[in-house]
């Protein structure tokens, strides 16, 4: 299996769209099975409610050959805070630059796989076709990231995965996800909105370091006004 995905275009950060048209166009198993841009689409969105559901159950998750998403506890507030972050896999990404993180967690579960048998019923395509497109949506963003290209991935209702002004990577999670996170026994459901209105002023913010932590008031009385 083969991503034939090279960067392109330095000056402007790698989109998802960008990202999902690539492998759709020049990856080998959209090519060999014959899947259509807006399939590659679903699977992608299907993907992002997978990682999202595993966050909130405070489950730790991995994307094959790029990295993982770690939930535990975090160790560098006073209060002490079920937090997700995410790394990139040591090898090949050792030389990139990552953005120092706001805290740290204690691993508490094993970074469990994808469940592709769940995707292929999402997306009605076979289960071995998902594990393949989703490894070269890896492997291609991977590519970008190794290149220097700046990036601006959005992984749906999760966040995103971007390279700020100093030239790091960091991922910046829902703000919604993360009150979910902590607060615990909180599933997502159908009726929660994908991402917050505000997301993308909240990627903006915490670029520049703008973004405050919210009590515990404040997170409960968010979550209150989302069910009304």
């Amino acid at each position: 299996m083969a991503c034939l995905c090279k960067p392109q275009d330095y000056r402007n950060p790698l989109t998802s769209i960008e990202l999902l048209t690539q492998v759709s166009r020049d990856g080998s198993a959209a090519f060999k099975n014959r899947i259509r841009l807006d399939y590659i689409k679903l699977l992608w969105e299907k993907l992002g409610t997978f990682v999202r559901e595993s966050i909130s159950a405070r489950q730790s998750i991995g994307l094959p050959k790029l990295g993982s998403f770690k939930v535990g506890i975090s160790t560098t507030a006073e209060v002490q805070r079920w937090r997700p972050t995410f790394s990139l896999l040591p090898t090949p990404y050792r030389s990139v630059a990552l953005a120092k993180p706001t805290y740290i967690v204690e691993e508490t579960a094993p970074v469990a796989g994808l469940d592709y048998k769940r995707l292929s019923v999402a997306t009605v395509l076979h289960p071995a076709v998902c594990k393949a497109l989703v490894a070269e949506l890896m492997q291609c963003l991977g590519r970008h990231i190794l290149s220097g290209r700046p990036i601006k991935v959005e992984f749906p209702s999760v966040g995103v995965l971007a390279t700020n002004g100093s030239g790091s990577i960091s991922f910046v999670f829902d703000s919604l996800l993360l009150k979910h996170v902590e607060l615990g026994n909180f599933p997502f459901t159908d009726k929660d909105p994908p991402l917050t209105k505000s997301f993308s002023e909240q990627v903006k913010a915490k670029s520049v370091g703008q973004c405050k932590p919210e009590s515990g008031h404040d997170i409960l009385k968010v979550l209150q006004s989302s069910t009304l």
